[in-house]
């Protein structure tokens, strides 16, 4: 895994502290601009957040101590991902789509792409998620990653409950009290 060195990395600490092995926490700087609305300068603000976190204080007054810098609590402050916006296709159609639309959609890809990440609304994503791989989940929360994987070689051989289920991901599976 490629990640920043003491000059580039979150708060500026040493490898020692911030080598992804033994960190606890990794920052991915995420530089995209693609739903901006009023201007310019998004895909600036993960290389501005690490440039000014060499000015936090370390220091943490309600533990009373340096966190970052106790054995096991490194932060390890990733390369950012590098995005290429051409290979970025959003489309309005997913917005409220049924099974059946977002069905169209997914076998609509080009057979070059190799992932694809649908980003949709409720219930509608959970209700397609289910039904590509006769799984039966509640609700897919914001920030969830449902993967599937289909065993074809042209997305639109893709069908209904032909998918094989990979993994279920959310933020709130790690803090319970969020």
């Amino acid at each position: 895994m490629k990640y920043f060195g003491i000059k580039k990395n979150f708060l500026a600490i040493d490898e020692k502290y911030s080598n992804y092995e033994d960190s606890l926490i990794a920052v991915l700087p995420v530089p995209f601009e693609q739903t901006t609305s009023y201007g310019k300068g998004t895909s600036k603000g993960p290389k501005a957040i690490l440039d000014a976190s060499h000015y936090v204080e370390f220091f943490d007054e309600e533990l009373d101590r340096e966190l970052c810098f106790e054995e096991g609590n490194g932060i390890c402050s990733l390369l950012p991902l590098d995005f290429k916006k051409k290979k970025i296709v959003s489309t309005k159609d997913l917005y409220m789509a049924d099974v059946k639309e977002m069905l169209g959609i997914l076998r609509s890809v080009e057979d070059s792409a190799k992932t694809v990440f649908m980003v949709s609304h409720n219930p509608y994503i959970t209700e397609f998620a289910n039904s590509l791989c006769n799984y039966n989940l509640d609700n897919i929360p914001t920030s969830g990653v449902f993967c599937i994987e289909f065993d074809v070689k042209k997305w639109k051989d893709i069908d209904l409950g032909k998918g094989k289920f990979v993994s279920f991901d959310y933020p709130k599976k790690y803090y319970k009290d969020l």
